[in-house]
């Protein structure tokens, strides 16, 4: 699972994403720089042009010569920034994913648990103990980590 913040340094929003693994993370990020949709990326604009409150933003300058025109180009730096975070080393997720995993298997044999009690009452324990055993197998399968 990767974790994606990105903040827009002009604004101030910032944005939340998941996604299950860096292929998606990838294609996600591609494909919204792609539409703008954090602010603009990092792009050359004349200097001569360039807005007061970019200024502070300019990464370099390079010479542009188009014919017999030359004019100075100044490369500014993206609205955002995007940071990731890949939870799949993060021990605190992987423990976390290792419980969700044992209450969905717990929740698949929940069912049972009525019928087994009322069972156990009149008697037969048979349902009771394929339960239990049930209950036995998931713990073992999902241990909580330690």
């Amino acid at each position: 699972m990767i974790n994606i913040t990105v903040t827009n340094e002009i604004t101030g929003a910032v944005k939340k994403y998941q996604q299950p693994d860096q292929e998606a993370a990838d294609a996600m990020i591609d494909k919204f720089i792609a539409r703008d949709l954090w602010g603009k990326p990092e792009r050359y604009m004349k200097t001569s042009e360039l807005p007061e409150e970019l200024q502070s933003r300019v990464l370099s300058t390079r010479e542009v010569e188009l014919g017999e025109e030359s004019y100075e180009e100044s490369l500014v730096k993206s609205d955002y920034v995007i940071e990731q975070e890949d939870l799949t080393q993060n021990a605190e997720y992987q423990a976390a994913q290792v419980l969700r995993r044992r209450a969905v298997e717990y929740s698949k044999i929940d069912s049972m648990l009525l019928e087994a009690l009322a069972e156990k009452e009149a008697g037969r324990p048979e349902k009771m103990d394929e339960y239990l055993a049930l209950r036995e197998q998931i713990r073992l399968d999902h241990p909580k980590a330690e």
